[in-house]
């Protein structure tokens, strides 16, 4: 995570994150949390429903798989943190494939 981030601090701070894995219907989503288009800092969670489970973290409540974490450690290297976590909770969502950025863009991710 990029220390100049404003994710960086949150984590810091409340000491737990989630984790989303996300599928195909979930691009605009991806691209708006990515910062796709100029959105930045918190507007780019506006819009998506979350839910919590055992850390308190906000998870996507439609995602494919979603990991609630507790933070164990943030090693610094260069600009950013490597951030080191206990899986808390799980929650998951049959929902087929998952989607994933590949070469400059996003992709289902096929089984075949």
């Amino acid at each position: 995570v990029n220390r100049s981030s404003s994710t960086w601090p949150v984590i810091e701070r409340y000491r737990h994150f989630g984790v989303n894995s996300l599928g195909p219907k979930h691009q605009r989503v991806a691209e708006r949390f990515s910062g796709f288009g100029g959105i930045k800092g918190k507007d780019r969670y506006e819009g998506a429903e979350w839910t919590t489970l055992k850390t308190g973290a906000l998870l996507l409540s439609d995602a494919v798989a979603a990991f609630d974490c507790s933070l164990d450690e943030m090693i610094d290297r260069g600009t950013h943190s490597i951030v080191i976590g206990s899986v808390e909770a799980v929650r998951t969502h049959d929902a087929g494939q998952a989607l994933i950025y590949w070469r400059g863009g996003y992709r289902p991710l096929n089984s075949e």
